[in-house]
Order: structure tokens, then C-alpha cells, then sequence
């Protein structure tokens, strides 16, 4: 992995929209807290903290100035294979071509994101143990621990199995 600087690496300030929940989650690719003000947008955040390719993130870099509005990028997210913003779609959206520099645009449907919804709901059990015992961890303990992950599998059926071979 190269070091880089980070294009963006603060968020911009954004109150919290009107009747908009408030989630918060503490980032270990980051290593501070983020917020955020809907849950696609923080299930997503879960898929990108889970994403190994992804070498460096952050939330609202930026704002784009279609002719008509405006709208936060939800991601910028740095990989070893370049740059990319990622937009959730909401429903509402009416860019039909946004100005983002010279960063690609992906827009993230509700179906991807339905569609990771094991890995989301998995990591989002397992980052609140990551983040408390990270200062603990050993750099081996990743590396012994690759050679028995085969295949994705819900934190709950792996207990359902454990609990009928105790049997």
C-alpha cells in the first residue's frame, strides 16, 4: 500500500436536515467519530469501513451544483485503483448530470444496499468490538484468522450452528 495524501479528509459542516435522525458511529479507517443523517447513507458507511479495497474515506467532501439545487456527495473514497464519489440514490434526485471535477460519480441504489445486508448487519454487530479492542489487537491475529473465512455468513446463523453442535 503507498501513503498518499487524502484529497478530502474533513467533512463539511452540514446541520442535521429538519426531522432527520442523527447517526453516529466512530470510523477505525478514519479514527474519529463520523455523523450521519440517514440509514442508507450510514449502511453504506458500513460497507466501506468492511471493504478492504477501500484505502481512505470521507463523508461530505463536497457539494454539487447542478442548474438547479444542490446536493452533498454522501462519500469520497480513495482505492489503490483511483478516486470515486459515491451518492445514494433517495428517490428525489434530479441530477441528471452533476459537475464533480474530474472524480467519477457512482449513485448507490437501495438495492445495493439491500442486497448487502448481511455484510451490513454483520458489521454492524462486529465495529463496536473492532473499535474497543483495536489498541489491543495484534497485527497477526487478522493473518491467522483469513485461512477460515470461506464465504459470508450471518453472525446469527454461525451461533445457531455453534448452539446445535454443543448439543
Amino acid at each position: 500500500m503507498r501513503s498518499f495524501a487524502p484529497r478530502f479528509s474533513t467533512p463539511l459542516d452540514a446541520p442535521r436536515p429538519r426531522g432527520a435522525r442523527l447517526l453516529e458511529g466512530f470510523s477505525p479507517k478514519l479514527g474519529r467519530r463520523i455523523r450521519l443523517f440517514d440509514r442508507a447513507t450510514f449502511d453504506l458507511w458500513l460497507c466501506l469501513e468492511a471493504d478492504p479495497t477501500v484505502l481512505c474515506l470521507c463523508e461530505r467532501p463536497l457539494r454539487l451544483s447542478p442548474a438547479r439545487g444542490s446536493r452533498l456527495v454522501d462519500f469520497w473514497v480513495h482505492r489503490d485503483d483511483g478516486e470515486q464519489l459515491l451518492l445514494v440514490e433517495d428517490g428525489e434526485d434530479d441530477l441528471s448530470s452533476p459537475t464533480a471535477s474530474d472524480i467519477p460519480l457512482r449513485r448507490v441504489a437501495a438495492a445495493d444496499l439491500a442486497a448487502a445486508a448481511t455484510w451490513i448487519s454483520n458489521w454492524q454487530r462486529m465495529l463496536p468490538t473492532i473499535v474497543c479492542t483495536g489498541a489491543w489487537m495484534q497485527a497477526s491475529l487478522p493473518l491467522s484468522i483469513f485461512p477460515y473465512v470461506r464465504e459470508p455468513m450471518a453472525l446469527l446463523l454461525r451461533s445457531a450452528i455453534s448452539a446445535s453442535q454443543d448439543r
